[in-house]
């Protein structure tokens, strides 16, 4: 059985079922969730590719799987999510904040992660091949076993990040901060 589509429901329905918190009945591909506040939802498994987040509030949410393929998650609050195995594949996080994040082989692949702040953010195992990570905070991260390859990492600060086993090859960068 097909899953409703989210953007097509009416507006007081959408508001509906985001106050319901029962998310997983609907498909939630390019859906419009900008400015919303998402904090503790369980998001887990949920299709929101090329969805816009932008500027959304999800504190503490559980995002266990998503699929954030292509979505917009721009200024979006992200601190203490989970965000193990979510595919943020080609996704827009400029200048979200996803300190204490937990992204345990999450795919960032080609991710734009310009002024991300990943803070004392777990990302061991993550890919984050061609990612843009420019002026990224980066402090105090781990990244053991983190795949960065032809990542950009101009201007970003890698105060006290754990890079453990982590592939750098083809890294762009002109680092400021390297502290192991």
């Amino acid at each position: 059985m097909q899953k409703p589509i989210f953007k097509a429901l009416s507006i007081e329905k959408q508001r509906e079922i985001i106050r319901s918190k029962y998310l997983h009945n609907y498909d939630f591909s390019c859906a419009n969730l900008c400015c919303l506040n998402l904090i503790k939802l369980d998001l887990s498994g949920l299709d929101l590719s090329g969805a816009n987040l932008s500027d959304s509030n999800l504190f503490k949410s559980y995002l266990v799987g998503a699929n954030l393929e292509k979505s917009y998650l721009r200024q979006a609050i992200l601190c203490s999510s989970d965000l193990t195995t979510a595919n943020l594949s080609w996704a827009d996080l400029i200048d979200a904040n996803l300190t204490h994040a937990k992204l345990t082989s999450a795919n960032l692949y080609k991710a734009d992660l310009t002024y991300v702040n990943l803070t004392a953010s777990n990302l061991t195992n993550a890919d984050l091949r061609g990612a843009n990570l420019t002026g990224a905070k980066l402090v105090g991260a781990n990244l053991t076993g983190a795949n960065l390859t032809g990542a950009t990492l101009t201007s970003a600060d890698l105060s006290a990040t754990n890079l453990t086993g982590a592939d750098l090859t083809g890294v762009i960068t002109e680092i400021n901060v390297l502290t192991f």
